[in-house]
């Protein structure tokens, strides 16, 4: 297989071999350098020196003769210019972050498309004077006038901005393109090559496409164009937008190829659950695939980890090229608590009592056990004395033992921002100097990254006349998501693992490629902007689209060389866009066997126990002391959720209710289903509480319809602390109007048909003995609605997810006790609880997102009925339950087949 360098290589000396110092070679990342030089020295059998290689971020820098600042310099810098506008109006520095990030992105685009700013933000004010211009009353309110005041002021920020940057010989990556750009003609005077080969771009930047053009119109530059017929000549194939626009496809020397025509190529797509799913399958293809000519690239850069822990034992080389983020590290987070806790107490009026839910998990992270039994004595000493006393704010003076016995005052009162930040520097020097925490290189590369971050910060708060904690923490979080951890490898030989970006003009026999989903690659609507996406066309900015076409570009180039394609896609249906195939695995199902028969595809669903290099699974042997816990946890009061967590996957049961461990809450843009699912609960209640004991009507049901988008719009704000105006939050809530629609009308129809419906309560939580039993047994939960139907009682339960008739219908005992009819197990339970206080009851579900929204009834249909009294039925069942919990279960362990495990998977 000849690669695209070795291509490149190979022009260069056919044309340059004696003149090399003479000519520049710009490639689109620094990435690259090295895999040229080797693919000229494999093509030159004596020692000569290399021609000059940038990448064209070094190229532009040395054009436009202008330091580029990193994002905390340049977001420091932007503060000042609000500070000198607003003057005594300006914000603090945290509120500032929240909105200058974005500004400075958008100042950024503006520059590398050469917009004309002034006609830009003017243009874009009077389009937001427009959304708040009142028709009635031409009025607009005080927030409203400064909303605009706002709009209005951001040209002259950008040009105050420009000014004081270039003053000082600075720049952000965007003003060096523009500079370079606006003033090439002198600028171009200063590269001294008689000829720069431009080799493997795509997509250029209006201010990218001056300069380099420039060197081509006056004959110094050329470009190396690599390009495939496959998506050049079919205009609907995103991937090749950019290039066509760049390109007259009649030109025969463009290197527009036609490897996706001529080669064989062997196309394996997977769809398996899960991250760690995802990372065993990737070793398990390379114990085929090996490491020669092979590469992982990884779409989401969070499967990096466990990935590392999945490479074959047989895999002996390997080189990582892309950086740990280190906002994924373990000690990220430690940090990050103590910062909020600062935070916290900053805030409290006596300034020295610490609240306990701010408290408990800075003390509850594992470092603490990692540093001296001393240490962890005194933080599990203050912990318990928290819980057991139920003590909401605990003073400062009780932290005192964890101070003395680290050595460092972590806890204390009135801290300036430059104190905090010199104990968070000590506590790193305590971790280098603790063997345990030291001893792996990563942890220690981590450490030291950590280290560079705190006194980056400090350099800043060392200058600064005052900063709160408040601004401190948005500062440590800016700061630490610039870092990454650097990993040690051979770039030249062996496996490389890679992210998307850095695999431009490289090319491999082997490719695996994970997270292949949509939302992901490509990652589509995901752009933080205040230019909106019309405006952006307006002024040919770009936006997600263009966004989406550069990585059609980067897929289709990355395997158009390659023989043996894995394509990966995560197919776990949890959240809104879970399990959907990128559409490029789309494009290449319905496109690639009709172009070139020689190109096989083989479609996959695996299962992660089809896996042969299963991760050993922890195992934990049952005992008395366990066994206790149970039986007391079943006394105490167990929930339906609870007992299907077990029969689903003992070991999950035995983390989660054993040792009461709880999952950690993660940031994420899209709304997960257990928010959404109480979101539209909470809705469903607001809407329906007004009318309790009360026969529903045609007028209340009109009544209900008028205030249902509002209600629910409320109940996003309140869970989410965000109105849902935008992106997936627009989606789900949209969603949810649907669902609530479809509830209301249900009971309309019902209404309509004569039926009597009357609202008994809503969200009941209950606590009730199972009376069939002598060792005391109680189920807990929450009922949903109780509602009487023509007289007699139904309970129900609302489901945001798909039910069946069959999933309500228990035929056979052993389905229910294996776990195979969860929901029909949660309203047997609901049953066997309730049913004491109700003579004429019914359980069942309505599901709101099935087509037909119908009440599901739970139906017992077992033949031992005939045999056996209903109650005695239910007694037969829990007495089964009670007895694999406790007697019967040997050992807690993973079941393989269990995808939403939240301890073990």
């Amino acid at each position: 297989m000849q690669t695209f360098l070795n291509q490149v290589a190979k022009h260069i000396l056919e044309n340059h071999q004696n003149e090399l110092l003479d000519i520049a070679i710009v490639l689109p990342n620094r990435r690259s350098h090295v895999f040229l030089k080797e693919e000229l020295a494999k093509e030159i059998d004596q020692n000569i020196w290399a021609p000059k290689i940038y990448s064209l971020e070094d190229f532009v820098a040395e054009l436009s003769d202008l330091a580029n600042l990193d994002q905390l310099d340049l977001i420091l810098e932007l503060y000042e210019i609000h500070k000198q506008i607003e003057q005594e109006k300006a914000e603090p520095l945290d509120e500032f972050l929240n909105w200058g990030n974005i500004l400075l992105h958008d100042f950024n685009e503006v520059d590398r498309y050469l917009v004309d700013a002034d006609e830009l933000y003017a243009f874009l004010s009077e389009a937001r004077a427009l959304e708040v211009w009142n028709v009635d009353t031409g009025e607009i309110t005080d927030f409203q006038k400064k909303y605009l005041a706002f709009w209005k002021k951001m040209g002259r920020y950008y040009h105050l901005f420009r000014t004081q940057l270039t003053a000082s010989k600075k720049a952000y990556q965007g003003l060096s393109f523009r500079i370079a750009a606006e003033e090439i003609e002198k600028r171009a005077e200063r590269i001294p090559y008689k000829k720069i080969y431009f080799a493997g771009f795509n997509a250029l930047t209006k201010a990218e496409e001056i300069v380099l053009k420039h060197f081509e119109s006056i004959g110094t530059g050329q470009f190396l164009w690599d390009a495939d017929s496959f998506y050049m000549k079919d205009k609907n194939q995103e991937a090749g937008k950019f290039l066509r626009k760049q390109l007259n496809l009649s030109n025969p020397n463009l290197w527009i190829q036609n490897h996706f025509k001529d080669s064989e190529k062997a196309i394996d797509i997977y769809g398996i659950s899960g991250q760690i799913g995802q990372a065993k399958l990737v070793g398990e293809i390379l114990t085929k695939a090996g490491e020669k000519n092979t590469a992982v690239v990884l779409a989401d850069e969070n499967l990096l980890i466990p990935i590392l822990d999945s490479i074959p034992k047989e895999i002996e080389t390997f080189n990582v090229t892309m950086g740990y983020p280190l906002s994924n590290a373990s000690l990220y987070d430690f940090f990050e608590k103590y910062l909020q806790l600062c935070q916290q107490i900053e805030a409290e009026t006596s300034k020295n009592n610490y609240f306990y839910k701010d408290l408990i998990p800075f003390l509850e992270h594992p470092i603490w056990k990692s540093l001296s039994r001393e240490l962890e004595e005194a933080v599990q000493s203050i912990l318990q004395k928290v819980k057991s006393q139920n003590i909401l704010f605990l003073n400062i003076k009780s932290l005192e033992s964890i101070n003395s016995t680290l050595g460092i005052s972590l806890f204390e009162a009135n801290n300036n921002g430059e104190q905090i930040i010199q104990k968070l520097i000590q506590f790193c020097l305590k971790i280098d100097a603790e063997p345990s925490l030291s001893s792996s290189i990563l942890n220690r590369e981590m450490n030291y990254n950590f280290l560079k971050c705190f006194n980056r910060i400090l350099e800043f708060t060392s200058e600064a006349t005052a900063i709160s904690a408040k601004a401190l923490l948005q500062l440590y979080r800016q700061v630490v998501s610039t870092y990454d951890v650097s990993f040690i490898g051979e770039p030249l030989s062996g496996l490389q693992i890679m992210g998307v970006l850095e695999t431009r003009t490289l090319d491999f026999e082997n490719i695996i490629l994970t997270s292949l989903n949509e939302g992901i690659l490509p990652s589509g609507k995901t752009q933080n902007t205040f230019i909106p996406f019309d405006i952006k066309r307006k002024f040919e900015m770009p936006s997600y689209k263009e966004k989406d076409a550069i990585f059609a570009y980067h897929f289709y180039r990355l395997i158009q060389r390659a023989k043996n394609i894995h394509l990966i896609y995560n197919s776990n249906s949890s959240g809104l866009n879970a399990g959907e195939k990128s559409r490029f695995i789309l494009q290449l199902e319905n496109e690639i066997q009709s172009y070139n028969p020689n190109i096989t595809i083989n479609n996959r669903q695996i299962n992660t126990k089809m896996l042969k290099n299963e991760l050993e699974s922890t195992i934990i042997q049952n005992n008395e002391g366990i066994q206790e816990k149970i039986i007391q946890h079943l006394k105490n009061g167990i929930s339906p959720s609870a007992i299907n967590t077990f029969l689903t996957c003992t070991l999950d049961y035995y983390y989660k209710y054993i040792l009461n461990l709880e999952t950690d809450e993660e940031v994420s843009e899209e709304i997960e289903l257990s928010d959404f699912g109480s979101i539209v609960h909470k809705a469903l209640e607001n809407l329906y509480r007004p009318y309790i004991n009360q026969i529903l009507d045609k007028i209340a049901i009109q009544e209900i319809k008028s205030k249902s988008d509002a209600v629910l719009f409320d109940a996003f704000k309140a869970k989410l602390n965000q109105e849902p105006n935008t992106g997936n939050l627009k989606i789900a809530y949209e969603v949810s109007k649907i669902y609530l629609q479809k509830l209301v009308k249900l009971d309309e129809s019902e209404i309509k048909l004569g039926n009597e419906i009357i609202i008994k309560d809503l969200e009941i939580p209950f606590l009730k003995p199972l009376h069939l039993f002598d060792y005391g047994i109680k189920i807990k939960g929450i009922i949903d609605r109780i509602d009487t139907f023509n007289g007699k009682t139904r309970i129900i339960d609302y489901k945001t997810g798909k039910v069946e008739d069959k999933d309500l219908i228990i035929r056979k005992l052993d389905p229910l006790i294996e776990g195979k009819l969860s929901k029909a197990f949660q309203m047997l339970c609901y049953y066997a609880a309730i049913k004491q206080e109700y003579a004429n009851v019914e359980v069942g579900i309505i599901s709101l997102k099935m087509k037909e929204t119908k009440f599901i009834p739970l139906q017992l249909v077992v033949p031992e009925l005939d045999e056996h009294p209903e109650e005695e039925l239910i007694k037969m069942i829990f007495d089964e339950l009670v007895s694999m919990m406790t007697i019967k279960l040997s050992r807690f362990e993973h079941n393989t087949n269990s995808q939403y495990c939240n301890f073990c998977k």
